[in-house]
């Protein structure tokens, strides 16, 4: 006998199965949202703000400029006191304290004014010290978006490498069976099957040396960005516009992290000077000390306590070995700094020259490959293989037309990344996203 459920019963049941059919539904659609979303194409933006993300680089520079202004407030202060606790004129002797008059309790204080020129110079320069710091920072922001920006390249070119590659080589199996079918019935030789097969060999090796490439280049790119890294990347083509600020390169220039740290390092020797010449004024020392007198005097009056204040300079009478030579050392760090920085400038210059130059040049090559090389060549395949097919052609121009129509489609996939380096590069140079 089968069993059976209640009407009642089954009522009751419903709305707890619809919960957990819900439930299920609602995981389902979780992990479902949560595997397209990993399987999302990685962008080159999206690539640039992980490998920016919590970079233990990055987080060092940020620590230590935290710590340099710390340091910097500290040493605008007065150093700490010094308080000192003695015992003067105590009787060897009679070791009796109550029984001469000069024995006496000491309690002083000691304090020393450094010149408000020294702890102010000191201060700025940590105060710029920090300010280089966080040009530091942005300029590695810069470097790892560069180098980010190229491997992400590297691995576009050779994805629409790899789509080329094995495009021809389905061309090329599907001339290896009709070849062979001709073969069959005595219409082609062995030779240019023989020859197929190579070229086939040939291009299946090359396809392996591009997922070599792919491999490493994925592998190198984790480093910054972890398993994102093996994220397909979109497929569309990508056209990235010259930076406009290209043009206004000099004003842009003037605003690179580096520039902008080198300007810091000049402060800080200036700075330095500052302190150099703070050397030669007088450093003052203050001292307030209380003695205390037990016992009594032969007269029979108690012995009065001594109250005691000093003041001290340190004079710089002979400056020729110390403050001046110290004074010279300052002015020639300040001059290597500024020479530091044009020398900076002027490389910063050259490179953007190059790539601006490779850039216009880049652009003429892929208008010319694009236009007029690329048509002519796959024009040339295709007529080799009407030609081949039709028995009025040789095999030797198949290989040939091949070869040649997936070079040049290559060279076209090549300098197009180029022209993404040569922008890539622009960026780095130019772009304007620094924290300030």
């Amino acid at each position: 006998m089968e069993p059976r459920i209640s009407v009642s019963k089954s009522k009751r049941l419903l709305p707890a199965l619809g919960k957990h059919v819900a439930t299920v539904a609602a995981l389902l659609c979780f992990f479902t949202v949560s595997g397209a979303k990993e399987a999302e194409p990685l962008s080159i933006q999206e690539a640039v703000e992980r490998a920016l993300t919590a970079e233990p680089g990055i987080e060092a520079l940020k620590s230590e400029r935290a710590a340099t202004l710390e340091l910097a407030v500290a040493r605008r202060q007065l150093p700490d006191p010094t308080i000192q606790l003695g015992v003067s004129n105590f009787p060897i002797e009679s070791r009796n304290f109550n029984r001469e008059p000069m024995s006496q309790l000491k309690v002083g204080l000691k304090q020393e004014f450094p010149t408000g020129l020294s702890r102010d110079a000191a201060s700025a320069n940590l105060d710029a010290r920090a300010l280089e710091l966080r040009h530091r920072e942005n300029e590695r922001k810069r470097i790892i978006a560069l180098e980010v920006r190229r491997l992400w390249l590297g691995i576009y070119y050779e994805l629409r490498a790899k789509d080329l590659i094995e495009a021809s080589l389905q061309q090329l199996r599907e001339l290896r069976e009709v070849t062979r079918s001709q073969y069959a019935v005595g219409l082609k030789n062995q030779t240019g099957l023989i020859s197929l097969g190579l070229e086939i060999r040939r291009t299946e090796d090359e396809l392996l040396a591009t997922d070599e490439r792919l491999k490493t280049l994925r592998s190198n790119l984790s480093r910054w960005i972890s398993d994102a890294a093996f994220r397909p990347l979109p497929r569309d083509e990508l056209d990235l516009a010259f930076p406009q600020s290209a043009l206004k390169s000099t004003e842009r220039l003037m605003q690179h992290p580096i520039i902008r740290a080198a300007d810091a390092r000049i402060t800080m020797t200036e700075s330095d000077i500052s302190m150099a010449e703070s050397k030669f004024k007088p450093h003052l020392t203050g001292e307030v000390a209380y003695a205390l007198r037990t016992g009594e005097l032969a007269s029979g009056e108690s012995k009065s306590d001594f109250l005691s204040v000093a003041v001290g300079m340190r004079l710089p009478l002979f400056p020729e070995n110390r403050q001046d030579r110290a004074l010279k050392a300052a002015e020639s760090l300040n001059s290597a700094a500024k020479l530091q920085k044009s020398l900076l400038l002027r490389e910063l210059n050259s490179r953007l020259s190059t790539a601006i130059e490779e850039h216009d040049s880049l652009t003429k090559r892929i208008e010319h490959y694009r236009d007029s090389i690329v048509p002519q060549a796959l024009e040339f395949a295709h007529a080799a293989i009407n030609a081949y097919q039709s028995d009025v052609g040789e095999y030797k121009d198949i290989v040939d037309s091949q070869r040649t129509a997936l070079a040049v489609q290559l060279e076209l996939v090549r300098l197009k990344t180029a022209r993404l380096r040569t922008w890539a590069a622009i960026e780095y140079l130019l772009s304007d996203e620094d924290v300030g």
